[in-house]
C-alpha cells in the first residue's frame, strides 16, 4: 500500500551505478521463476505491480474510467442502507477475506478511509443537535 504514488514510483526507479559502471536495478524489484505447466522456468520482475495492485481498490479511476468508487465508499454506503440500529455494530465488526486483503497495510488503511467517512458525517449530524445534546461518534473496526 502506498500513500503517495510518485514517491513509490521514485523509489522504485532509483538505479545505482556499481564500480564498473554497469546500471543496478533498485532493489525494490524482486525476481521470480514460474513454472509453466510445461516445465518451462519463466523468470519475472515484481516491482510496480506490488504497490499498484491494491491501489485500484482505493483509486479505482486510475484504472478504469467508468469506476469511480473506491472500497471505503462501497463499503460505507452497504452499512448506511442497513437499518439504523444496525450500523453501529456493523462498522465495529467489518471483516476482510480474499487473497487481495492480505496485501500489507489494506486493513489499516480501509480502517482510516472509513473512519475519516464517519468523522465528516458525525460531523454533519452534531452540529444539527441542540447545544448540550449528546454528540454522535461512531468508531470502525476492520479485521
Amino acid at each position: 500500500m502506498c500513500s503517495d504514488l510518485q514517491k513509490e514510483y521514485a523509489k522504485f526507479d532509483k538505479k545505482k551505478q556499481d564500480d564498473n559502471g554497469n546500471w543496478i536495478q533498485s532493489s525494490k524489484f524482486k525476481r521470480y521463476v514460474h513454472k509453466d505447466p510445461k516445465g518451462n522456468m519463466i523468470p519475472m520482475d515484481v516491482g510496480y505491480e506490488s504497490f499498484l495492485a491494491p491501489e485500484m481498490y482505493f483509486h479505482p479511476e486510475f484504472f478504469h474510467k467508468d469506476y469511480v468508487k473506491p472500497l471505503d465508499e462501497v463499503v460505507n454506503e452497504a452499512i448506511l442502507s442497513c437499518p439504523t440500529e444496525y450500523r453501529t455494530k456493523l462498522y465495529k465488526n467489518i471483516v476482510l477475506s480474499g487473497g487481495s486483503t492480505l496485501f500489507k497495510g489494506f486493513d489499516e488503511r480501509l480502517q482510516k478511509m472509513l473512519q475519516k467517512r464517519n468523522d465528516e458525517f458525525c460531523a454533519i449530524q452534531n452540529a444539527k443537535l441542540p447545544p448540550g445534546a449528546e454528540k454522535a461518534e461512531i468508531k470502525c473496526e476492520v479485521a
